[in-house]
């Protein structure tokens, strides 16, 4: 073990081992049904009784007695979705990035955050990424997210910046890792590890030191897999997890299945078209029922992914899952970028109900906006754009009421209507 992970487990036991407590739990309860039964029981019992939303279900034990929801209901009952006796002022409020086109906040108390944490910890194990080693984290960073200093050294944690992910970009972070001694790992977007997949071949020395390759947030194509497995001579896998739940699923290091998180969640695949469950080797909607964030129970909640499930091992697994997929950008110099520097910008104008954001011509782009209200931060949202596009750039916006809906129940959040 590290040092930073010895001191990690040092200071939880300060604090009476909650988060121990939890890590040994999930040990236990994953991929174990029976066990996992009692939580879903005891958290719809506190649902119906201390939660506004679905005090009209008393009486419902049942799970698929309980209402679909979404974010859009969520956020058009909010207040009534936060169980009573938890004050928000003491509880963690998590913000999604709005990668569906619909941003919206869930608050999680103090038990949830910890049982998050272990499973942070204990999935990133699986993933060859024990706690305390050093990882190279690639995403779109911007205030909202950037982890301070010491957060970083604490955590081992390297921050690097995709919006522009090219070619010396790759070539600094290939030689930053090079120049480390210690055992690393890498988690970033699937764009951004594809990028990098697609940089690195011609460059003359790889490291040796990498421990694994994590892909989140979007669909990890193959050609992308076998290229990092050639470049670094290491497990890659892709991670399913969002920030109102937490960890759902992830491949292993040895096979292309994923492992669902069966001790944190209750998970069912809905058709498209109805709410009824999909036979194993199905496509159908992910919706979870979260048995552990009892401040804001989150009961058949529609993710808006879609996945298809199967049965491995006697243990039920996730064969594919198809994430949250946009368009790739480009900027006003036809230099490619990573599509969540939208989802990131937008993710502070909690004022928007859905966005949809829209490239119609070498240098014109429309930004669809839906909300409840008058909008009064335009002319700062367009300048954050024009910093990612290009001062050049014509950004314009639209006011709709709503934005068109895919088969799968997602909206399109980012669109290239110029060049596919």
């Amino acid at each position: 073990m590290s040092l930073r992970g010895l001191l990690f487990w040092i200071f939880d036991c300060y604090h009476h081992s909650s988060i121990r407590r939890h890590y040994n739990d999930l040990k236990r309860r994953l991929n174990d049904q029976d066990t996992t039964s009692d939580m879903l029981d005891r958290l719809l019992c506190h649902a119906v009784e201390s939660t506004p939303y679905y005090k009209s279900y008393r009486g419902k034990t049942q799970l698929e007695a309980f209402p679909i929801i979404n974010k859009a209901i969520i956020k058009e009952h909010f207040k009534d979705f936060i169980a009573e006796g938890f004050d928000p002022n003491d509880l963690k409020a998590t913000t999604t990035s709005g990668s569906t086109g619909t941003p919206f906040t869930v608050y999680k108390n103090s038990d949830k955050m910890a049982r998050h944490i272990a499973a942070m910890i204990l999935f990133n194990e699986k993933a060859n990424l024990p706690l305390g080693q050093r990882l190279y984290y690639l995403r779109v960073w911007n205030r909202m997210n950037r982890k301070g200093w010491k957060t970083q050294y604490l955590q081992n944690i390297i921050p690097i910046e995709v919006s522009h992910f090219g070619e010396q970009e790759v070539t600094d972070l290939v030689r930053r890792i090079l120049g480390y001694k210690g055992p690393v790992s890498i988690l970033g977007f699937a764009s951004a590890l594809t990028d990098l997949s697609r940089l690195a071949v011609d460059l003359p020395e790889m490291p040796r030191n990498v421990r694994s390759v994590i892909s989140m947030s979007e669909h990890l194509p193959d050609t992308t897999r076998n290229r990092l497995r050639k470049l670094f001579r290491c497990p890659v896998l892709s991670r399913y997890s969002n920030t109102e739940n937490g960890f759902i699923a992830q491949q292993t290091a040895d096979s292309d299945y994923y492992e669902i998180n069966t001790a944190d969640f209750k998970i069912e695949l809905l058709d498209l078209n109805d709410d009824k469950p999909v036979k194993n080797g199905e496509m159908g909607r992910v919706v979870i029922t979260d048995l552990y964030n009892y401040a804001m129970p989150l009961i058949r909640y529609d993710t808006g992914d879609t996945a298809v499930c199967d049965v491995v091992g006697g243990q039920p697994v996730f064969t594919s899952i198809e994430g949250r997929t946009c368009d790739l950008v480009f900027d006003t110099s036809g230099k490619p970028m990573s599509p969540h520097f939208v989802t990131n910008t937008l993710w502070e104008y909690r004022e928007l109900l859905q966005y949809q954001f829209i490239q119609r011509t070498e240098r014109q782009y429309v930004v669809k906006l839906c909300l409840s209200g008058c909008f009064e931060r335009e002319e700062k949202l367009k300048q954050q754009l024009l910093s990612y596009l290009g001062e050049d750039a014509e950004v314009s916006f639209e006011y709709v009421d709503e934005l068109p809906v895919l088969q799968s129940g997602k909206r399109r959040s980012v669109i290239n209507e110029w060049k596919k």
